[in-house]
């Protein structure tokens, strides 16, 4: 409780400070499959100790409804762009949809 009350200033967070308009939540479901440092890169205005604090408050006051992805938009595109998914080149091949048995 200490930590987030030096983060927080002793308030629980609608969002995130550094004037961003992301939803706790959302950042807190990417340690999942990313790191602390991961999201710091993906999330520049983000300092760790908030990542951390996020953590915290997210696991105090779970969300409810549908979960946020377990990877940030900008790392999965970037995953994408290396699999060659926004080539310019089209495939030579038609693809044809698979039958469903």
């Amino acid at each position: 409780m200490a930590h987030r009350d030096a983060v927080w200033g002793g308030r629980q967070p609608p969002h995130l400070p550094s004037d961003t308009a992301i939803p706790v939540h959302m950042v807190a479901a990417l340690p999942r499959t990313q790191s602390i440092a991961e999201i710091v890169a993906d999330f520049p205005s983000l300092t760790p100790e908030q990542v951390e604090s996020v953590i915290e408050y997210a696991k105090a006051y779970p969300k409810r409804g549908r979960p946020y992805p377990a990877r940030s938009l900008k790392r999965a595109l970037a995953e994408l762009a290396d699999l060659g998914a926004f080539d310019d080149k089209a495939p030579t091949t038609e693809v044809v949809p698979r039958r469903i048995p």
